[in-house]
């Protein structure tokens, strides 16, 4: 799974929500749906699986969430967060998301 450190002076939420989307698992299906969302007053995406992608047990959306400040993951910076869920409840999991940072 990709990962943006902090700092990253090239990243773009495109260029991230391209590489998460992109490959050849294709886990989203060959057409992605990527929408802007705000997560607890972050900025996120939301990726969905686009039409045709069967939903079946195997099926995933994805919410990338933009930290308030770099969260240490194996000792190292990140300013993003992602959660893997199923496309029927992810909206719900981000509308009730808040971060807990000490």
């Amino acid at each position: 799974m990709p990962s943006v450190p902090h700092p990253a002076p090239a990243w773009t939420w495109t260029r991230f929500a391209a590489l998460e989307t992109g490959g050849d698992l294709q886990l989203y299906g060959p057409n992605p749906l990527v929408e802007a969302v705000a997560v607890d007053g972050r900025p996120a995406r939301l990726i969905l699986p686009g039409p045709g992608q069967p939903l079946g047990p195997r099926a995933q959306a994805a919410l990338i969430v933009e930290a308030p400040r770099p969260v240490p993951v194996h000792g190292e910076p990140h300013r993003l967060v992602i959660l893997h869920a199923d496309p029927d409840h992810v909206r719900a999991i981000g509308a009730s998301w808040r971060w807990a940072l000490p």
